[in-house]
C-alpha cells in the first residue's frame, strides 16, 4: 500500500553571485570551515581572481590563498589545472584532479588546512576522478597506475601518511581502465567505471569493497558502462549504459538494494552524470532531457514512487546541440552541463557549464531553494494499493479516497503507453490484461492535478 504525502513549498533557483566570467566550468564542491568551496577549471569567479579552486560564504566569493601551491608555477594560472573531487579528510580539504607540478611531475592531489597547502605523498601519475572517505582512510580512483609509487591502477588508499593498495594491484591493465565514481553505502564502499576485473577478480563495471576483500555487484552484461555512483534510502544508484539480468531496458539508472537490481521508474533517455540526495529525494544531473517519460533538461528527482522536475531546467537550445548552422547562422553554440551537486547551509548548489537555469541568468553555478515546507493531512491524500502484483488475468485498484474524473496510465518499460483509461469515478477499479505481455510496467493513478505512480508486474 502506498501511503503519498504531498509537500507543499515554494521551490526557486536562484544565481549565486555573478558566477564564472563565461570561461571554464564548475565540477566539484564541498564545504569546508563553514565556507563553500568550489573546484574545477576556471580563471575568475564573482569578479575575483581565482585559479580552478574558490570559496563562498553564502555573500560573496573569495579565491583560496596560495593556490598556486596546485601548479608550481610563478603565474598561478596553470592551463592543466583542474579539480574534479573534494572532500573533508582528518581536518583538512582535500582536492584532487589533474594538476602539472615540478614540470613532468604529476602529483594530481594535495590538500588545504585553511592556511596552506601540502601533498599527499608524491601523489599519482595521473588523472584522479573521484575520491572518498570510508573506515578512516581516504580513497581515489581514476586513470592512474601508481599511488605514492606503489603500483595501484585506478584504485589506492591513503591512511594519512602513506599510499597503498586496494586488496591487490587494482584495474585490468588492457584494453584500458578507469575508476569514474565512489560511494559509501551500508557499509561498503562501491566503485563504479571502465573496467572488468579488479584484482583479477571478474565484474563489470561495478564492484564493492567490504574493507578486507572486493565482490561483484549483481548479475551485469559484458556491454556494461556506469558514470556516477549515488545513495539513496539505502540502496545505491548506478548512471551509465546498462544491461543488467539481460535486460537492456534499465534506461541509464538503476537500483540495488544489497540483494536485487531494479529500474527506476521509467529512467532516463542519457546517461545521468552526478547524483546527491537533498530534502529525501534524489537529484540526478546528467546529458538527459526526459525523465520519467517527460521533460526535464540534465536536471531531474525521484522519490521513489515518480521522477519530477527541478524547475524548468538548463535552457533547452544549449543542451541538445553544438551549433546551430543554417544559411545565416552559423553560430557555435556549445553544449552545457551540470557537473556537480552538493548541499550548503540547507541549500542545493549545482555546478557545471551552463548559462541559464529555471530560467533565470546563472553563470555556471545557482542553488536550488525548497521553503515553507508544510505537509498536508494525510486524509487530503490519495492511498491507494494494488492486488494482486504480480497478476496475470486482473489487477485491481483499490483507493481510500473517492475518485472523480481520475485517470490511469500504464507505460512499459521503454517509457511507451500501453493502457489508458479516463473518466474514472469511485473507490475500487478492475484492471483486465488484455494485451500486455509478461513483465514491469508503471501504473500512474491522476487525480485532482496529482499523478502517483507505481510499478506493476505481469505473469
Amino acid at each position: 500500500m502506498i501511503f503519498q504525502i504531498n509537500i507543499v513549498n515554494s521551490q526557486v533557483w536562484s544565481s549565486v553571485g555573478t558566477g564564472l566570467n563565461g570561461y571554464g566550468r564548475i565540477e566539484s564542491m564541498c564545504e569546508y570551515n563553514g565556507d563553500l568551496y568550489v573546484g574545477g577549471y576556471f580563471d575568475s569567479i564573482g569578479g575575483v581572481q581565482a585559479f580552478s579552486i574558490a570559496k563562498w560564504n553564502g555573500t560573496t566569493w573569495d579565491s583560496v590563498p596560495n593556490s598556486y601551491f596546485l601548479t608550481n608555477y610563478t603565474n598561478p594560472w596553470n592551463p592543466n589545472l583542474e579539480i574534479f573531487d573534494m572532500v573533508v579528510y582528518n581536518g583538512e580539504l582535500v582536492v584532487a584532479g589533474s594538476t602539472l607540478v615540478n614540470g613532468s611531475q604529476q602529483r594530481n592531489i594535495a590538500k588545504w588546512n585553511g592556511t596552506t597547502w601540502s601533498q599527499l605523498g608524491t601523489g599519482m601519475d595521473n588523472r584522479i576522478f573521484a575520491i572518498e572517505v570510508y573506515n578512516g582512510e581516504l580513497y581515489a580512483t581514476g586513470h592512474f597506475g601508481q599511488a605514492g609509487g606503489v603500483l595501484a591502477r585506478g584504485i589506492a588508499r591513503w591512511n594519512g601518511t602513506n599510499w597503498n593498495q586496494v586488496g591487490g594491484p587494482g584495474l585490468n591493465l588492457s584494453p584500458g581502465f578507469t575508476g569514474s565514481a565512489l560511494e559509501v553505502n551500508n557499509g561498503e564502499l562501491y566503485l563504479a567505471g571502465g573496467f572488468y576485473l579488479i584484482n583479477g577478480l571478474p565484474v563489470q563495471s561495478i564492484a564493492k569493497w567490504n574493507g578486507t576483500v572486493w565482490d561483484s555487484v549483481g548479475s551485469i552484461d559484458a556491454s556494461i558502462s556506469f558514470q556516477s555512483l549515488g545513495s539513496y534510502n539505502n540502496k545505491i544508484y548506478a548512471g551509465g549504459y546498462m544491461n543488467i539480468n539481460s535486460n537492456p531496458s534499465n534506461n541509464w539508472i538503476s537500483s540495488w538494494n544489497s540483494t536485487t537490481w531494479d529500474s527506476v521508474g521509467l529512467g532516463l533517455n542519457y546517461i545521468p552524470g552526478i547524483m546527491a540526495e537533498y530534502n529525501n529525494e534524489l537529484y540526478v544531473a546528467g546529458q538527459f532531457d526526459t525523465a520519467g517519460g517527460t521533460q526535464a533538461l540534465c536536471i531531474a528527482r525521484w522519490n521513489e514512487l515518480q521522477w519530477n522536475t527541478v524547475g524548468s531546467g538548463l535552457n533547452l537550445f544549449h543542451i541538445n546541440v553544438d551549433s546551430a548552422i543554417t544559411p545565416w547562422d552559423t553560430t557555435i553554440v556549445e553544449k552545457e552541463f551540470i557537473y556537480s551537486m552538493y548541499t550548503y547551509d540547507n541549500e542545493l548548489y549545482v555546478g557545471g557549464k551552463f548559462t541559464q537555469i529555471g530560467g533565470i541568468n546563472a553563470n555556471s553555478i545557482a542553488k536550488w531553494h525548497i521553503a515553507g515546507v508544510s505537509v498536508d493531512e494525510l486524509n487530503n491524500e490519495v492511498d491507494f494499493s494494488l492486488y494482486p502484483t504480480p497478476f496475470s488475468k486482473v489487477v485491481y485498484l483499490y483507493s481510500k479516497q473517492n475518485l472523480e474524473n481520475a485517470q490511469i496510465i500504464i507505460h512499459d518499460l521503454l517509457g511507451q503507453e500501453v493502457r489508458k483509461l479516463n473518466k474514472l469515478f469511485g473507490q475500487h477499479f478492475e484492471i483486465d490484461r488484455e494485451n500486455l505481455i509478461s513483465g514491469i510496467y508503471f501504473l500512474s493513478l491522476t487525480s485532482n492535478g496529482k499523478t502517483w505512480t507505481e510499478k506493476l508486474m505481469v505473469e
